[in-house]
């Protein structure tokens, strides 16, 4: 074929654009080394028998002892794994993107640090880090952290109230429903924390009386009927069974740590105790007197009881705050809070973690004051509901909506 007379002319324009011919390489400049790899001396040694100077012979007996584990397959550097696999040397941005599609990708499944790790070397790569910075990607991975919910170990360590006066501390909680009874089906459960004195209502939580919930419920359950309907009617039975039993924590009954002496029950009078066969008939003078030194062995009986308390408390606390994660809050720092709502509507797929928020202050009893950075509002939540916010690469999703499309 003979080209016609046109594809012979001169395009000026084309001829004045045309640029240079660049007699250097893009690839020199694309695989330019900024940072010095951990596995040179190796690549070195394998590519050329260079073994550095600076090592004593100690050093360079390792040196030579690792260094048969490595290949050398210009221009890449392998090494020989215990399971005779051969894994490519990775350094510095490789790295962190292979951690990125091990991890994040569709690929990856959000796994932890052991298995993201797992499947970097069943792809064929290797660093000498490569378990340590798999756990930071996962533990600093956004979704990861957004995850979960909070359970046991995350509580704040308990904090005890201990109480000095008897009445002077309560604790109220609903209990119910029950079978109606008589107009009742629910009970209010007031408790001194103190002496655990129980006393019930019936009108139409916290942890103590959330202890004497189940002590009531249980003698209730045991007492009534199969109907279940006159449990109002027994209630002032069970509670007489609850003040007159002996509680550990205080070393006495309520009755005794109230009224500063033992109680007496029908059955004593009908089997005839010792008190029923000598003091029954005291006189007045004497039986008053006999009173007022229950009253001054009283102060007594409470110190014993405040003493008892406290160690027990103390008991329950380090068996408590044993099984907790460590966590320490700093203003300044980054937090995630948990949304509670969420758990009384749930949606399987939705994270149940809003922020990051900031610290602002860290007070007692793990009560900690965090502030959204965005509307500069401050409040005050639990350090349960919290967790430190490592931070992490946030996968944006964006959709793009047509307005000329139909609706």
């Amino acid at each position: 074929m003979v080209a016609d007379h046109l594809s012979r002319l001169v395009n000026v324009e084309v001829t004045a654009s045309e640029k240079e011919i660049r007699e250097e390489f893009p690839d020199e400049k694309l695989f330019k080394v900024q940072v010095r790899p951990w596995f040179a001396d190796f690549a070195n040694h394998k590519a050329s028998g260079f073994v550095p100077s600076d090592l004593t012979s100690n050093q360079k007996r390792k040196f030579l002892s690792d260094a048969k584990y490595y290949v050398w397959d210009d221009p890449y550097l392998f090494k020989l794994g215990s399971d005779n696999l051969l894994r490519r040397c990775i350094t510095g941005d490789e790295a962190q993107s292979i951690l990125w599609h091990c991890h994040n990708s569709p690929y990856g499944g959000h796994y932890n640090g052991v298995r993201t790790a797992t499947k970097i070397l069943q792809s064929g790569f290797y660093w000498p880090t490569i378990f340590k910075d798999a756990h930071t990607h996962a533990q600093s991975c956004d979704s990861c952290q957004r995850s979960g919910g909070i359970g046991k170990r995350d509580e704040m360590p308990l904090q005890n109230i201990q109480e000095v006066e008897v009445f002077d501390c309560w604790g109220i909680d609903f209990v119910g429903p029950f079978p109606p009874s008589y107009g009742n089906e629910y009970m209010l459960v007031a408790v001194d924390y103190v002496s655990k004195v129980t006393t019930p209502y019936h009108p139409q939580a916290n942890g103590q009386a959330e202890v004497s919930n189940r002590e009531i419920k249980r003698i209730l359950e045991k007492t009534v009927s199969n109907s279940k309907k006159e449990w109002s009617q027994k209630l002032d039975e069970a509670l007489w069974a609850y003040r007159t039993a002996f509680k550990a924590p205080i070393g006495l009954t309520p009755f005794q740590l109230v009224f500063g002496k033992t109680w007496h029950l029908p059955v004593e009078l009908e089997h005839k105790a010792l008190w029923a066969l000598k003091f029954l008939n005291f006189e007045n003078q004497l039986a008053g007197d006999k009173r007022k030194m229950q009253l001054l062995e009283l102060e007594e009986m409470l110190n014993a009881a405040y003493h008892s308390s406290w160690l027990y408390k103390e008991k329950a606390k380090k068996y408590h705050d044993k099984k907790l994660r460590n966590k320490e809050f700093v203003p300044g720092q980054l937090v995630l809070l948990f949304n509670s709502r969420l758990k009384l509507f749930p949606e399987k797929l939705k994270s149940k973690w809003s922020g990051p928020f900031r610290v602002k202050e860290v007070k007692e009893y793990g009560a900690i004051v965090i502030e959204d950075m965005d509307k500069k509002d401050s409040w005050t939540v639990n350090g349960q509901r919290l967790k430190v916010y490592l931070g992490g690469h946030v996968d944006l999703e964006s959709c793009a909506l047509s307005l000329d499309a139909p609706l």
